[in-house]
């Protein structure tokens, strides 16, 4: 392995998936007061579910993630998975309640490990 393709696949999911996991950790408060969400009705329970989420849509995502690398291929599968992925992230923006948010969460969660999957694997193909 060259060291280009190190680092571009060490580096290149670190801040988008960096992003997705702690990027509500600042947000919380503002989510507390935000009147959409009913004000300060976002419990400790909320907080913690928006936060862990994410890791239940990566864990249901490896076995479908591969069975979309065989069908479409590596390439096809990322092209074809960042178009659920934005609308996963359109769904966190305009949420209303906490609910649009952990599926959102759970979307995300979900379609960035499918991506990480299958970004991994076309970057092994194409070193050998």
């Amino acid at each position: 392995m060259t060291l280009s393709t190190y680092i571009s696949n060490k580096k290149s999911f670190k801040l988008p998936h960096g992003w997705l996991i702690i990027d509500w950790s600042p947000a919380l408060p503002d989510l507390r007061r935000d009147p959409q969400l009913g004000g300060t009705n976002l419990t400790i329970d909320g907080e913690s579910w928006i936060g862990s989420i994410v890791a239940l849509g990566a864990v249901a995502a490896g076995p479908a993630g591969g069975v979309a690398i065989e069908w479409v291929g590596r390439k096809g599968a990322m092209l074809i998975l960042s178009v659920p992925f934005f609308f996963s992230w359109l769904l966190i923006h305009f949420s209303t309640s906490l609910e649009l948010i952990l599926v959102g969460r759970f979307l995300t969660g979900n379609y960035s490990r499918y991506y990480i999957l299958c970004y991994s694997f076309y970057i092994k193909r194409g070193q050998s």
